[in-house]
């Protein structure tokens, strides 16, 4: 919950969610964000036209400041 609650804060678009390990980010380009997010020791999936964030493997903490630099990231 608190990764959807901060992606509504800062205006990250997120794909629907119901539960399970990854929560899903359209993307226009997904490779270059990956690379900007490396850069910050970010590590998450580009997959075709989206992000995968693996949210089992990270804590409440990161989760709520993930969103905002993913959306920096992206523009």
């Amino acid at each position: 919950n608190t990764f959807l609650e901060e992606s509504k804060k800062c205006g990250l678009e997120t794909l629907p969610f119901q539960c399970g390990f990854f929560i899903t980010i359209p993307c226009k380009n997904p490779d270059e964000v990956y690379k900007k997010l490396v850069e910050k020791k970010i590590h998450i999936i580009p997959m075709g036209n989206v992000l995968r964030v693996t949210i089992s493997a990270i804590t409440i903490s990161e989760c709520a400041y993930l969103p905002k630099v993913i959306k920096e990231c992206m523009e």
